[in-house]
């Protein structure tokens, strides 16, 4: 019996049926004529060919009340509906509108109104290089980690083994709105960490930002719990992270920022500047985004001026979580030393 040619060697065809993982299908298309009925590796096994009969149809009459329906309803989790909030998430409050070009802005006729005036020029000077470059080195800055599952748990070594690697060790805990999910461990980059930290500032605890996961098709959404760093130096040692999705009831603590502090009147009269807490305790239960930050100017301060958090104006969606502690609560006050 001849052989057939398959690729650079000459095989028979009972060998090529072997090798390639088929009994029929191979042979009978590369070598139909030479096909045996039953195959000398399958006589000495004392096994024979298997005759299939071809399936019936059956008729849509006859079908089962279930599969009449049609394919069950797809099941949308809460991760599935906070990814489709995409939009708000790129949105920073630092980012400015495109507005007209220099180009555009040459062939006008320069107003006569003062107020123009000022409009007119601050917007031809926004066209500059270094207002293209800040506003570029923002826009670079996007909301998303990317990790890394941990398999190892509970191990001194292989934590210390990721902070080798220049990673920290992570959890993602806690629950959307209408969903329970375990701990989940997993491994990041600091350098990844450290440029947010940067971007955002004293808002870095109270930004969404999509988790990218090895392995995982979706992203989740989480937001910085907590940061530990180590006592004898100012590295990163541990963050931890909690699942957020919009209109689910989240504790977070407003950072507080203090303007106009070289101008101020009261410390030019030897005063000084006193935030005695270091953030506002609030809920919030809104489709998103999170607030940032309480801005106070203290530029027209004078010596025991103070502001308390009944004082402040609440964002949209957000309300105190201690109010009986409100009246009393300092957030910023200049006292004379």
């Amino acid at each position: 019996m001849r052989g057939v040619q398959a690729g650079f060697r000459r095989v028979s065809p009972f060998t090529m049926g072997k090798t390639m993982g088929s009994r029929v299908g191979p042979m009978r298309q590369m070598a139909p004529n030479m096909t045996p009925r039953i195959a000398p590796h399958m006589v000495a096994q004392g096994r024979r060919w298997r005759t299939y009969k071809p399936q019936e149809s059956v008729k849509f009459e006859d079908w089962p009340e279930e599969e009449k329906k049609g394919p069950p309803p797809k099941i949308v989790l809460d991760d599935d509906e906070a990814f489709k909030i995409e939009p708000w998430m790129w949105a920073d409050p630092r980012i400015k509108r495109q507005g007209r070009t220099a180009a555009e802005l040459a062939w006008m006729p320069f107003p006569e109104d003062d107020e123009e005036q000022r409009k007119y020029v601050s917007e031809f000077m926004r066209d500059g290089p270094a207002f293209v470059a800040e506003q570029a080195r923002i826009r670079a800055v996007k909301p998303e980690l990317y990790g890394v599952l941990r398999q190892e748990m509970g191990n001194k070594e292989a934590s210390e083994k990721y902070r080798k690697d220049n990673m920290l060790t992570s959890l993602i805990f806690g629950r959307t709105k209408n969903h329970k999910y375990a701990p989940l461990p997993i491994a990041i980059s600091t350098g990844q960490i450290i440029r947010q930290m940067r971007h955002h500032g004293i808002s870095f605890g109270v930004t969404i930002f999509r988790m990218h996961l090895e392995g995982r098709r979706h992203p989740i959404l989480v937001k910085p719990c907590q940061v530990q760093f180590r006592r004898e130096s100012i590295k990163l040692m541990n963050i931890t992270f909690m699942r957020w999705s919009p209109y689910k009831r989240t504790r977070i603590t407003l950072p507080i920022e203090v303007i106009g502090e070289r101008d101020c009147i009261g410390a030019k009269k030897g005063g000084a500047i006193l935030k005695p807490t270091k953030g506002v305790e609030c809920i919030y239960d809104g489709p998103g985004p999170l607030p940032r930050k309480f801005t106070f100017n203290v530029q027209n301060w004078d010596i025991n001026e103070r502001v308390y958090v009944s004082d402040l104006e609440m964002p949209a969606h957000t309300k105190l979580r201690f109010p009986n502690k409100a009246h009393s609560q300092v957030l910023v006050t200049i006292k004379k030393t």
